[in-house]
């Protein structure tokens, strides 16, 4: 991104309406954007990896344009793309091991905040620490919500498939055959 991109005011006014950059002067806004160590805007062509599954990263994106995917065990587990959604915060708040890989499925473009440059960043850093962790947390937890119930459901198609397995096992031995069970149909018809 152009440098000079950073001090438009345009986009100076549109980072201080975030909620999580509410609490910083525009002037501040403008010095952490000046160096970006600790607030960066960030470009990332498709089918880039934004954060890799089992690597530490203090960095959290902001989407503002642009879909990305979540991918746990080369698993695709959703996709985001709304404007405004958190990426790898758990990972970054807790400084511990990012647990999905987020890949790019279009251009993207996001605002990436540096937890560590905050806490390296002075005054007001716990504050702020505190203002994002009290905006993140409903977030997390209605992440989580979203990727248990995920799992839930792959779960219960995996346990219909080899249910439906053990049954075409069964009529195989009792000497029926069915060109197409009707469990069979209905499952191809849920993918």
């Amino acid at each position: 991104m152009n440098k000079s991109i950073y001090m438009n005011a345009s986009v100076i006014d549109f980072l201080h309406r975030i909620p999580v950059f509410k609490m910083f002067t525009r002037d501040e806004l403008c010095m952490m954007l000046r160096n970006g160590d600790v607030i960066r805007l960030e470009r990332h062509m498709p089918h880039r990896i934004v954060i890799k599954e089992g690597t530490c990263t203090r960095w959290v994106y902001v989407l503002l344009r642009g879909t990305v995917k979540v991918v746990k065990d080369d698993q695709e587990i959703f996709v985001m793309g709304k404007r405004g959604e958190i990426i790898g915060e758990i990972g970054a708040l807790q400084s511990q091991e990012c647990r999905a890989t987020i890949v790019t499925v279009q251009e993207c473009i996001f605002i990436a905040i540096n937890i560590e440059g905050i806490e390296k960043h002075g005054r007001g850093s716990l504050d702020y620490l505190h203002h994002l962790h009290d905006y993140f947390t409903p977030l997390i937890e209605e992440r989580l919500n979203r990727t248990l119930e995920i799992t839930d459901v792959i779960c219960q198609i995996r346990e219909k498939r080899q249910e439906l397995e053990q049954l075409e096992k069964r009529l195989q031995q009792l000497g029926g055959h069915e060109k197409k069970s009707l469990l069979q149909s209905l499952l191809e018809e849920a993918e």
